[in-house]
């Protein structure tokens, strides 16, 4: 039988993402990540923005970052089965790391 990975975290927080990936790698819960860098993809349609992709520079080379928190460049998701959380993770301890999620 085939299982879906559910998302179980996504958001900008670097620290959270960490704290949740620490918890699941001593409980020995098999998970997946992306992380999605949300000036590169939203990059403009511009000639220049195209040229610059190709030659592996950021879009914003030529709109620049300034004004934009670090923690808003990223979109962090991580991936895993309900059940094997369910199975292996103390329930509290899990609730505690995942309260602001």
């Amino acid at each position: 039988m085939l299982r879906k990975k559910n998302l179980i975290y996504q958001g900008r927080s670097v620290k959270k993402f960490n704290e949740i990936r620490d918890l699941l790698d001593i409980y020995r819960v098999k998970y997946t990540y992306q992380v999605k860098d949300t000036v590169n993809d939203a990059g403009s349609d511009s000639l220049l923005s195209f040229l610059g992709r190709q030659q592996g520079m950021a879009p914003r080379a030529f709109t620049g970052s300034a004004g934009i928190s670090g923690e808003d460049l990223k979109n962090y998701m991580i991936y895993a089965y309900e059940t094997d959380i369910e199975e292996k993770v103390l329930k509290s301890l899990w609730e505690e790391v995942c309260q602001d999620v």
